[in-house]
This record gives structure tokens, sequence and C-alpha cells, in this order.
């Protein structure tokens, strides 16, 4: 009852709640819909319950969509939340490796997203000023150069300009391959080429 009375309608001054047929709360996880349709419902509020939905005969949920992303399967991920999984956030500053290479990539903090993706290579789509462009993009901690700290890093395959500091998102595609450490640049640079044409390929197919 606090947490309903307190929290939701007079911190949040919420006049309707949505959760699904099996949400829990307050101590102990007494609190179900039925309890927060009847307190609420004395405030005035009003509390909506979502029936379960199914896809492929598994039941939707913060944790299947979780389990679905730590084993690189975005496109089930997809299905589930209706729209690609993405990472938002301001352009940060990286090392430089990428432009020194010759392929000067944009740097992401995962945020929330830290340790819920597999990590690897991602074909993936750039919304930069509200434009999209295709991409590249490695979660990760980069081991070729010696690991750093796990992040996105997407080399968009467009002129975008100086973008650092800007928002943008980076909206992930299929899961190409795993991170792995290359023994030389070439052999890097190589495995890059090949990454681009698979996720110009299914950028220009869609």
């Amino acid at each position: 009852e606090d947490f309903v009375r307190d929290f939701l309608i007079e911190k949040c001054g919420a006049v309707a709640c949505v959760s699904g047929e099996d949400y829990r709360f307050g101590r102990e996880a007494k609190g179900n819909v039925q309890t927060l349709s009847a307190i609420i419902g004395e405030r005035g509020g009003r509390a909506i319950t979502v029936p379960d939905v199914s896809l492929d005969g598994v039941r939707v949920s913060t944790s299947a969509i979780k389990e679905a992303l730590r084993k690189g399967e975005t496109h089930r991920a997809e299905r589930m939340l209706g729209a690609p999984y993405s990472v938002r956030g301001r352009v940060e500053h990286g090392r430089g490796v990428g432009r020194a290479l010759g392929y000067p990539t944009v740097n992401l903090s995962l945020g929330t997203a830290r340790g819920v993706l597999r990590r690897g290579v991602y074909s993936s789509h750039a919304v930069v000023r509200g434009d999209v462009y295709p991409a590249v993009t490695n979660v990760g901690v980069c081991p070729t150069y010696g690991n750093i700290g796990e992040h996105a890093e997407s080399y968009i395959l467009g002129d975008v300009g100086n973008i650092y500091g800007e928002q943008i998102e980076i909206r992930l595609g299929t899961f190409l391959r795993d991170e792995i450490a290359f023994s030389s640049e070439n052999e890097l640079k190589m495995q890059i080429n090949i990454d681009i044409n698979q996720a110009l390929k299914e950028f220009f197919g869609k």
C-alpha cells in the first residue's frame, strides 16, 4: 500500500498502471495485480493487466529477450521487442585506432546494456541526425589492442562528418562473428572488409 500510495501516486503522479499478469511487488512479493487494482482504484486510478504474449511457443518476457541478446539472437529479440534492439548515447572519443587503420569509428558507452549483449561484431544501422546509415558495430573490449572497458564501437558507412558529443542510435542487426584478438593489423583489416560487405548486403537487402 505504501508503494502504490507514496511512490506510484504521490511521487510519479500515476493515474494508471500497466503490468503483466504475473506482476508482483512489495515485501516478499505479496502484492499482485488484484492488490494493485484495489489500492489504486480506491484513489481514482486504474490498473490495466496485459495478458501473456507467446512467440514460437515461448512466453515473451524481459528474461527471454535478455537471453536472446546474450546468445546473439538479435532478430529473435527484435521480434519480441517489436523493434530492433538499439544502443543510444553521446559519441565519445576513443583511442583513434580505427582511424589509424583507415576505418574511423564512433564509440558509445553501453550503459545498462553492459554485460547483456553477446560480445562480437554486428551488422547495424546508425541513426545520425535523423538519417540512417549502414554500419558495422563491435561490442566488446577490443582484445587486439589490449582489453579496455566493454563498449560499442561502430564504423559508419557514410559521410556523417564530425559527430563527437552528438546523440546517435545504433540499431543492431545480424550477429556476424565473435570478438577475437588478431595476430596482425593486416589480418584485422581483411576481416573488417568481410564484415563491411556482409553489413552492406543486409542493409541494402532490406
